[in-house]
């Protein structure tokens, strides 16, 4: 059974390859507060199910979380 968490608010712990457009060569972790979309595929590498998108609470800006580089997800309230 899967769980359809669209729509959600979550904390995502998250180690990026690109922070901000400029490539993360210190493998700083970010925390981000997003709204959950759907989940992406990357098709380069034949994944069918590769992360997740969200929105940015608190910009709007659309972002993409590989499963590989999340940390810690939390459920907001």
């Amino acid at each position: 059974m899967q769980t359809d968490n669209s729509g959600q608010i979550f904390s995502i712990l998250y180690r990026p390859e690109k922070h901000d457009g400029v490539e993360n060569v210190n493998n700083n972790v970010h925390n981000y507060v997003v709204r959950t979309e759907e989940p992406f595929q990357n098709l380069a590498r034949k994944e069918k199910f590769a992360g997740i998108t969200a929105t940015d609470v608190a910009t709007g800006a659309f972002k993409r979380f590989r499963f590989d580089r999340i940390l810690a997800v939390n459920t907001m309230k």
